[in-house]
């Protein structure tokens, strides 16, 4: 993920800095604790839209919102994805317990 794919011409500053934390975190090598991260930096993404979607006129609100959504889902999608692949993960890691378990 880009700033490309986060920021737009109404991305205010704050969110652009919260954008470049969320890559930042995406992108590390080896994340510690990824999942708490990414929570904490959505959760501040989501406070930063509100609020600044509250201080726009209806027509900049609707403007600003349109060009959110396609970034919004491209994020669902990313989070889907991470949580997708812990299951797999989860569930790997079980039935390799399970199978050591039987052999011993």
């Amino acid at each position: 993920m880009t700033n490309n794919e986060l920021n737009h011409n109404k991305t205010p500053p704050e969110l652009r800095a919260v954008n470049d934390e969320l890559i930042a975190a995406l992108s590390a090598e080896e994340p510690d604790n990824i999942e708490a991260t990414l929570l904490d930096i959505v959760s501040r993404r989501d406070a930063i839209v509100q609020q600044h979607l509250a201080s726009l006129s209806t027509d900049d609100a609707r403007e600003f919102a349109h060009n959110e959504v396609p970034i919004n889902d491209k994020l669902l999608e990313l989070v889907q994805t991470l949580l997708d692949s812990a299951k797999d993960d989860i569930t790997h890691f079980m039935r390799s317990r399970a199978a050591v378990k039987k052999y011993k």
